[in-house]
């Protein structure tokens, strides 16, 4: 009976093994600069609040600070996103600052994600989410 040399059985083992990894996690696209404006229903800006956004599919949850007229941008990679709103500063509910005022003006749905509140984010193109 002929016995195979110790380096074949070892090399054999080495490839067994390596099939039974699993596979190797998705890489995401890269982020890109994206810009936007929240706004009320009738048009005037939200402001003074961060607008949250978790994905719906690949991606990061992001936070956005809402400038004075509305505007937001940041870096994400382009899909859809739940949308929702905070005060950014945790202690910003509690005190009476002018994210806590904010906060009170949107509705109480929109301070959690939500598959109701949902914006796509496209690259190259602003993108716009409206609080009803």
């Amino acid at each position: 009976m002929s016995r195979l040399p110790w380096s074949v059985s070892v090399v054999a083992v080495a490839v067994v093994a390596a099939g039974c990894q699993p596979p190797a996690p998705e890489m995401l696209p890269d982020p890109v600069e994206v810009t936007g404006r929240v706004v009320f229903a009738d048009g005037s800006p939200v402001k003074g609040v961060t607008l949250g956004l978790m994905p719906r599919g690949n991606g990061h949850p992001n936070g956005m600070k809402i400038g004075a007229a509305g505007a937001v941008s940041g870096n994400l990679i382009p899909g859809e996103y739940s949308f929702y709103f905070g005060p950014g500063d945790p202690k910003a509910v509690s005190e009476k600052t002018a994210a806590a005022a904010a906060m009170k003006r949107i509705p109480e749905p929109y301070h959690t994600p939500s598959a109701d509140h949902v914006v796509q984010i496209k690259a190259g193109e602003e993108f716009k989410v409206e609080v009803k």
